[in-house]
C-alpha cells in the first residue's frame, strides 16, 4: 500500500503542476476544438440573416467606408425585419448622418456597434447619428493561438454584447436562464454557415422584401482585406468574419446552446482513476493495465462526443492526461522496483552459485582460488560466475553421462506430475527390453513401470492382494520382484525414492534403483533348505533319546536317576531351541501364516499366567492382572503365537525378578488398538543394549548365567509384527516394562 500511495501522490503532485499552469488551459482548447471537428457542422435556425459587405459590393460602391446614404438606404429595404444589428463602427460624424439617423428612427429596431481601442477608449456613434435603439460590444475573448473562444456578454461599463442587445431589444422579459457572464461560444461550423446575402444585392433589390421578414438582421463586412476577421474551431484555413460570430452569439442565446462545461464529471473521473489505481492496477499484469486504460480512454472520449452533441462540454482530454501521469509513473517506479528486485535476486544467485561451486568442488584448490579472487563487480562480476557455473555444469553433466553409460545399478528418475522419465541408466534400457522384448520404448512413463512392479511383486501371492485391488504403490519403500525367463527366475530389489526439490524451480520427481539379488536369493533359499533339513533331522534323534532318558528315570538309582534327568531336560531345551528357531525363520520368511481368530485378550492373558504358576509360586513371586470387564471390539489374530508371545515375556519376568517381588500385566483398549503391559522389578536393561535385545541370539551381560539362547523376545518381536503390532520397552532402571500395541481391524482376514 505504501508503494501505491508514494504513486498516487507523485503523479497528483505533477497534475497539479500542470493543472494550474496554461498547460490545462491549452489542453481544454485542443479538445474543444477536436470535439467541433468530430462533430461536424449543424445547421442552425432560420431567424439570422447576415447581409455581408463582400468583394463584389466593395467593386461597385467604392472604397470602404461608404457613404451613410447607402445604409440609410438599407434600411428602407429592411423595414421588415425583426431587429437590426449594424457590425460596422460608426465614430465619426458625416455629411449624410441626417439621412441615417431618420432611416433608423422610421424602421424596426437598430442596434449599432461599439468597441474599446487598445489605449482603453471606448468608441460609440456620434451624436449625428439618432434614432437607433442602442448600442453593443463587438469584442470577444481570443483563446490560444487567437481561435475565438468566449464572449463578454455585459462588460465593465455595464454595455451588452451587441448580439445580447439586439436581442433585448425585441425581448422585454426574457425567461431564459441566467447564462455566466463568458460563456463558452458554441460555433455550428465553417464560413457560410448562415444564411448570407450580398449588401449590393438587398440594396440593388434583387433579394425579395418578404424573404428577410421577422428575422434577426446582422449588417457587417466579408471582404478580405478588411480587418474583421477572427479565427475559429472550424475555420482552420479561412477566418470567420466578425459579423458570422455575431451571429453565433445571437443563435446561441436564441437556443440557449452556450457550452456547458461539466467540471464535476472530471472531478467524478479522476476518482475512478485514483480508485483503480489504488485497487486494480497492483493486482493486474502490464498488459491487461494497458488494455484497462484504452477501454477507459475510449470509454471517456465517447462519453465527451455524446454530451458535446447536447452541448455538454467534459473535458476528457484532463482526464486522460491524469490517466497518463498516472501510468507513466507507475512503470517508472514498476521498472524502478523490477530492477531492485533483479539486482537483489542476481546479487543472492551469485553468492548461491559462489557457495554452490565451492561445496561442489572444495578439494579444487585452483577452483577456490579463482573464487576468491574474482575482483569484479556488478553485472560483469555475476556474468564471470555464471561462466564458472557453466563449467562446473558441463564437468558435473559429463561425470553423470559416464555414469548413468558405463557399468551401473539399474536407474531411472522420473517426474511425479507427468510422469515422464528425465534420467535413466543404458542397463536400465537393457534391463526393460530384456522382460520386455515388444516394447521399443527406452523407459516407461511412471504409471506403466507402477503396473510393472505391481505385476511382479514377490509378496503378491503372500499377501493375498491382486492387482486390480492395490491403487497405489509405496513410495520411499523397497520392493522385491521376481521376473521369469525360460532358464530360470530372476529377483530384483527395487528401492523407490522420492526427490523433492524445493529450491528456485520446484521439482518432484522418483527414483528407482534395482539390484540383482538372484544370488542372494538363492543361497537364502539354500540357508534355509539346510537349517529345515538340519532342524528335523535333529528332532528324530532328540526325541528317540528324550524317551530313553525318561525310561531310566524310573530304574535308576537317585545318583544316576539326576543324570538322567539332566539328559531329559537338556533335550527338550534343545527341542525348544529348534521349535523357536524355526518360527523366528519362517515368520522373517513369511512361510508361517498368521491364521486370524477372533481372540478375547483377557482370557489369552489369563491363560498365559496360569501356565507360568508354578515357576511363579516356587520364587514366591505374584502376578497382579488389571483387565477390562469386557471388550468392546473382539481382537482377531493368531492365538497360539500371540499366547506363546506372552508367555515368553512372563517367563523372561520371573526368571530376572528377585523372589518375593511382584509382576504387573495390564491389558487396556483404546479407539484403534489394544495395548497389553508386563512390568516387573528386576534387574532391568541398561541403555547401551536395548537397540539390540529383539535380535536372535542376542544376550546380555546379565543373561550370560541364566539358560536361554536369546531367541524368546526375537520370537516376541517377530510375532507382534506379524500382528501389525509394535513392541516397546520403557526408558526405566527399575525393572523392565514391555508395551504390546496390538491395532484393530474391521474384518477378519481370509
Amino acid at each position: 500500500m505504501r508503494r501505491r500511495l508514494i504513486i498516487l501522490v507523485c503523479a497528483l503532485s505533477i497534475f497539479g503542476m500542470l493543472a494550474f499552469t496554461e498547460t490545462r488551459q491549452i489542453v481544454k482548447e485542443k479538445t474543444i476544438d477536436l470535439l467541433f471537428q468530430l462533430r461536424g457542422s449543424i445547421q442552425p435556425g432560420y431567424d439570422i440573416t447576415i447581409i455581408a459587405i463582400d468583394e463584389n459590393t466593395l467593386h461597385s460602391l467604392g472604397a470602404w467606408p461608404f457613404p451613410r446614404r447607402y445604409h440609410a438606404q438599407l434600411l428602407e429595404r429592411l423595414g421588415q425585419a425583426k431587429a437590426i444589428g449594424f457590425d460596422i463602427l460608426f465614430v465619426e460624424p458625416a455629411l449624410d448622418d441626417d439621412l441615417l439617423s431618420a432611416a433608423l428612427q422610421a424602421g424596426p429596431p437598430v442596434i449599432l456597434a461599439a468597441t474599446h481601442t487598445m489605449e482603453n477608449h471606448f468608441l460609440i456613434p456620434p451624436q449625428s447619428v439618432q434614432g437607433h435603439r442602442g448600442i453593443g460590444h463587438i469584442q470577444v475573448i481570443l483563446g490560444h493561438g487567437g481561435i475565438v473562444r468566449r464572449v463578454v456578454l455585459k462588460d465593465r461599463h455595464g454595455i451588452p454584447a451587441l448580439s445580447k442587445a439586439l436581442l433585448d431589444s425585441t425581448t422585454l422579459d426574457s425567461p431564459r436562464e441566467k447564462l455566466p457572464n463568458a460563456p463558452l461560444i458554441n460555433f455550428y461550423g465553417p464560413r457560410r454557415t448562415f444564411t448570407t446575402l450580398s449588401y449590393l444585392d438587398v440594396l440593388e433589390g434583387e433579394v425579395p422584401v418578404d424573404l428577410l421578414k421577422g428575422r434577426y438582421i446582422l449588417v457587417g463586412l466579408e471582404a478580405t482585406g478588411t480587418g474583421d476577421n477572427c479565427f475559429a474551431p472550424f475555420s482552420d484555413t479561412n477566418m470567420l468574419s466578425g459579423v458570422e460570430i455575431q451571429a453565433t452569439i445571437l443563435q446561441n442565446l436564441l437556443d440557449q446552446s452556450f457550452l456547458i462545461p461539466l467540471t464535476w464529471l472530471v472531478w467524478c473521473f479522476l476518482g475512478v482513476v485514483i480508485i483503480l489505481q489504488l485497487v486494480v492496477w497492483p493486482f493486474l499484469s502490464e498488459i491487461k493495465i494497458l488494455c484497462l486504460n484504452l477501454a477507459l480512454s475510449l470509454g471517456l472520449f465517447l462519453t465527451a462526443l455524446h454530451l458535446f452533441q447536447n452541448n455538454y462540454l467534459f473535458n476528457f482530454s484532463l482526464v486522460l492526461l491524469f490517466l497518463f501521469i498516472s501510468w507513466s509513473i507507475h512503470l517508472l517506479f514498476q521498472g524502478i522496483w523490477t530492477t531492485g528486485y533483479i539486482a537483489r535476486q542476481i546479487n543472492a544467485l551469485d553468492r548461491e552459485l559462489a557457495n554452490d561451486l565451492y561445496q561442489a568442488f572444495a578439494h579444487s584448490h585452483q577452483l577456490r582460488q579463482e573464487l576468491r579472487t574474482t575482483h569484479s563487480s556488478g553485472l560483469l562480476q555475476h556474468v564471470n560466475r555464471l561462466e564458472q557455473c557453466v563449467a562446473a555444469l558441463t564437468l558435473q553433466h559429463n561425470f553423470i553421462d559416464r555414469l548413468l553409460k558405463k557399468d551401473m545399478l539399474p536407474l531411472v528418475l522420473w517426474n511425479r506430475k507427468d510422469g515422464k522419465p528425465i534420467l535413466f541408466s543404458e542397463s536400465f534400457t537393457a534391463f526393460w527390453h530384456r522382460y520386455n522384448s515388444d516394447d521399443e520404448i527406452a523407459a516407461p512413463d511412471l504409471q506403466r513401470f507402477r503396473q510393472f512392479l505391481l505385476n511382479s511383486r514377490l509378496d503378491a501371492e503372500k499377501t493375498g492382494t491382486s492387482v486390480n485391488e492395490q491403487t497405489a504403490l509405496p513410495e520411499n519403500t523397497t520392493i522385491d520382484i521376481v521376473l521369469p525367463t525360460k532358464r530360470e527366475s530372476h529377483y530384483y530389489q527395487v528401492t523407490l525414492r522420492t526427490i523433492d526439490s524445493t529450491g528456485r524451480e520446484e521439482f518432484q520427481g522418483l527414483l528407482s534403483i534395482f539390484s540383482d539379488v538372484t544370488k542372494i536369493r538363492k543361497l537364502e533359499r539354500l540357508k534355509d533348505d539346510t537349517v529345515s533339513f538340519v532342524s528335523h533331522e535333529l528332532r528324530r534323534p532328540l526325541t528317540t533319546i528324550r524317551g530313553y532318558a525318561e525310561m531310566l528315570v524310573d530304574t535308576l538309582d537317585a545318583r544316576q536317576r539326576l543324570y538322567a534327568e539332566t539328559i531329559s531336560s537338556q533335550t527338550i531345551r534343545l527341542n525348544r531351541l529348534i521349535t523357536a528357531f524355526l518360527d523366528i525363520t519362517r515368520l522373517q520368511q513369511g512361510e508361517l501364516h498368521v491364521r486370524s481368530h477372533p481372540i478375547n485378550l483377557a482370557s489369552l492373558i489369563k491363560e498365559a499366567i496360569a501356565t507360568l504358576q508354578e515357576p511363579a509360586r516356587e520364587k514366591n513371586i505374584s502376578i497382579h492382572t488389571i483387565l477390562p470387564d469386557q471388550q468392546t471390539v473382539t481382537f482377531s489374530g493368531d492365538e497360539t503365537l500371540l499366547q506363546q508371545a506372552l508367555i515368553n515375556l512372563l517367563e523372561n519376568s520371573i526368571k530376572f525378578s528377585s523372589a518375593g517381588n511382584e509382576i504387573l500385566v495390564r491389558l487396556q483398549e483404546f479407539p484403534d488398538h489394544f495395548l497389553i503391559t508386563i512390568q516387573d522389578h528386576g534387574p532391568g536393561i541398561p541403555a547401551e543394549i536395548r537397540p539390540y535385545i529383539f535380535n536372535a541370539f542376542f544376550r546380555g551381560d546379565q543373561c550370560r548365567s541364566s539358560q536361554g539362547f536369546g531367541l524368546g523376545l526375537a520370537l516376541v518381536d517377530q510375532v507382534v509384527r506379524a500382528h501389525d503390532g509394535k513392541i516397546t520397552l520403557d526408558d526405566t532402571d527399575h525393572g523392565c516394562c514391555f508395551h504390546i500395541s496390538l491395532p484393530k481391524k474391521d474384518e477378519l482376514p481370509e
